[in-house]
């Protein structure tokens, strides 16, 4: 087995609050949720759309004034920029804003929460170390009295102060 180490309370409370799978999880959701709120923000600029094109085209033709086919060939070019701007979205964008930030809120609070259920976690243990710790210690001040008790029944038997017990006869036989 490998040796373990103690982590002080304040340190295993730290990495509790930043190192927990759920934390973990959850600050996930926050950078999801502020990446909504960007995307959201960033729809109040114009959309610009740049194109770029051409073309040749080869083939035969009908020629009226001679009477017959002659080759041809068509070349085009095509260059063009779009830009699209929403004048009015019957408030869409504005409600779409308000949702993705109360969607970051709550990914805040989610963050937190976790937090918080992952540092109780870990004060619940210590408490239960600190708790069997006690315990422990009773069982053994107690262990130890009766071992006191034990050498004193021995005593006073040893001087006839006291008659052994029957249990204590069968051991000693």
């Amino acid at each position: 087995l490998a040796a373990q180490t103690a982590i002080p309370f304040g340190e295993a409370v730290r990495l509790a609050r930043t190192q927990a799978a759920d934390v973990l999880r959850a600050e996930a959701d926050v950078l999801s949720s502020q990446v909504a709120v960007d995307a959201v923000a960033d729809r109040r600029w114009p959309s610009l759309a740049l194109r770029a094109g051409g073309g040749q085209r080869y083939g035969l033709g009908f020629d009226q004034t001679s009477g017959g086919l002659t080759q041809a060939a068509v070349e085009s070019d095509d260059l063009g920029l779009d830009a699209d701007y929403v004048v009015y979205d019957g408030g869409a964008r504005s409600a779409d804003a308000r949702a993705a930030r109360a969607g970051l809120e709550a990914a805040r609070l989610g963050r937190e929460r976790a937090a918080h259920r992952a540092e109780a976690v870990v004060v619940g243990g210590y408490l239960d170390a600190a708790r069997a710790r006690a315990a422990r210690d009773v069982a053994e001040a107690d262990l130890d009295a009766q071992r006191d008790l034990l050498d004193a029944v021995a005593v006073q038997v040893e001087f006839g102060e006291r008659q052994a017990s029957e249990t204590a006869q069968q051991g000693s036989a």
